[in-house]
C-alpha cells in the first residue's frame, strides 16, 4: 500500500454523526398497538342456543344464562395476526432511552480512541437494542445511520514507509560526501 492508497479514519465526521444521531433519538413512544380491535368470539356455540330455546325456563337454564353472559363479559378472546407487544411503563421507557443516548456517547468515545473492535460491538447493541424495543418506523432510519457508520475502519492498515526513511538516510549520505569532497579538493 502506498501513502496515496491510505485512507485516514474521519474522525471528527463520525464524531458529527454520532451527535446528530443523539439530538435525533426519541424517547420510545407508548405502545399504540391497540388489542382491543379484532373480532369478538362467543364461548357458547349456536347448538348451544338452540338447546336452550327448546329447554324453557328452568332454574337449571337461568343460572347457565347468567354464567355464559358473565364469561362473555369477562373472557374476550380475540384473534391477531401479529404478536401483542409488550408494554413498558414509562419509567422503562425512559432507562431505554437513557441506556441507548449512554451507548451513543460510548460509542463517540471509541471513535476518538480509535478502538475498532469495539467500536463495532457497540454499534451491534445500539442496533440490537433499536430492533428489539423501537417500532420499525422509528428504528429504520437510525439503523440506516448505525449501518453506514459500521461500514467505517477506525484503524486501516498504514503504509509501510520504511523504504522512505532508507532513502531519505541515503540522500543525506551522499549529500554529506558530496560536501566533504569538495573541501579535500581545496587542500
Amino acid at each position: 500500500m502506498t501513502l496515496e492508497q491510505y485512507a485516514e479514519p474521519k474522525i471528527e465526521e463520525l464524531s458529527q454523526q454520532i451527535t446528530a444521531l443523539i439530538i435525533q433519538l426519541e424517547p420510545l413512544p407508548a405502545n399504540t398497538q391497540d388489542i382491543s380491535k379484532g373480532e369478538k368470539i362467543n364461548l357458547s356455540s349456536a347448538d348451544d342456543k338452540k338447546a336452550e330455546d327448546t329447554s324453557g325456563n328452568s332454574l337449571w337454564s337461568t343460572i347457565k344464562d347468567q354464567a355464559q353472559a358473565s364469561f362473555d363479559e369477562a373472557i374476550v378472546i380475540r384473534k391477531h395476526d401479529k404478536p401483542i407487544e409488550i408494554e413498558l411503563d414509562a419509567d422503562s421507557r425512559l432507562r431505554l432511552y437513557n441506556l441507548i443516548q449512554l451507548r451513543l456517547e460510548t460509542l463517540r468515545l471509541m471513535v476518538l480512541r480509535g478502538l475498532d473492535s469495539e467500536f463495532h460491538e457497540q454499534i451491534k447493541l445500539i442496533n440490537k437494542t433499536l430492533q428489539q424495543y423501537y417500532p420499525e418506523e422509528k428504528a429504520k432510519p437510525l439503523l440506516k445511520i448505525m449501518k453506514e457508520m459500521d461500514s467505517n475502519n477506525l484503524s486501516p492498515e498504514r503504509p509501510d514507509i520504511s523504504a522512505s526513511i532508507k532513502q531519505l538516510e541515503s540522500a543525506l549520505l551522499t549529500e554529506a560526501k558530496d560536501e566533504a569532497s569538495p573541501q579535500e579538493g581545496k587542500n
